[in-house]
């Protein structure tokens, strides 16, 4: 996805419910992300690198020891942020 014009994988930890963000561009390089079909591992389209989903590090392939960058972003419940942002819209 990207938005504000930044290219971003949003990554969800379901055991610990915890969302992150980080950047796709590696060296201006934007790299596009998947899930191996067969293993659920994330990998890049690009090099086939494999990707910690939680802390955004190459742990194999041509990128091995590379970390993505981490975005600022917040998880919280619909209602409760609208709460606080009534303004506020929704990126889809």
């Amino acid at each position: 996805d990207t938005l504000a014009g930044e290219p971003l994988l949003v990554t969800f930890d379901n055991r610990t419910t915890r969302a992150t963000a980080f950047s796709r561009k590696l060296d201006d390089v934007e790299l596009r992300f998947y899930r191996d079909p067969e293993t659920g591992v994330l990998k890049d389209r690009t090099t086939k690198s494999t990707w910690d989903p939680d802390t955004g590090l190459a742990t194999a392939g041509k990128l091995k020891g590379r970390q993505l960058d981490v975005l600022p972003s917040v998880t919280a419940y619909r209602v409760a942020w609208r709460a606080f942002h009534p303004q506020s819209g929704i990126a889809r």
